[in-house]
């Protein structure tokens, strides 16, 4: 009985380390709603994720078109220099943004979500 709490301590501990980091490492300034620009010249436009939200505790959202047969669960954000991974709730990066003042540009994802590569997403004051 002893080993299981001290199991699920330290498992608890490693979850609250690692949210911690998590949140050390964001860039808060890069919070806010972001939606995407010119929305008519993207094909895609009617099915298209429309916004992408990153929140000051790190977690983040890709809002997903009906159509998208993805549930994304908990997404939380890391940035690297001028760029901006949005990973799932397990670690796994899901898409890659280059950060272009108060623009994200879209370049790549692991799932399909709907994006052109280069959709440009305009933060909203």
């Amino acid at each position: 009985m002893k080993k299981a709490i001290i199991i699920i301590a330290m498992a608890l501990a490693v979850v609250l380390a690692t949210g911690i980091i998590v949140y050390l490492v964001t860039d808060k300034s890069l919070a806010g709603q972001y939606v995407l620009d010119n929305p008519g010249d993207n094909d895609n436009f009617t099915f298209g994720a429309m916004s992408v939200t990153l929140n000051n505790d790190g977690t983040a959202w890709i809002a997903q078109p009906a159509i998208s047969s993805y549930m994304l669960g908990l997404q939380y954000y890391t940035v690297t220099d001028n760029e901006l991974l949005i990973h799932s709730e397990i670690g796994n990066p899901i898409a890659r943004f280059d950060i272009d003042g108060n623009t994200l540009v879209f370049r790549s994802s692991t799932i399909h979500l709907y994006i052109d590569e280069g959709a440009r997403y305009v933060k909203q004051s």
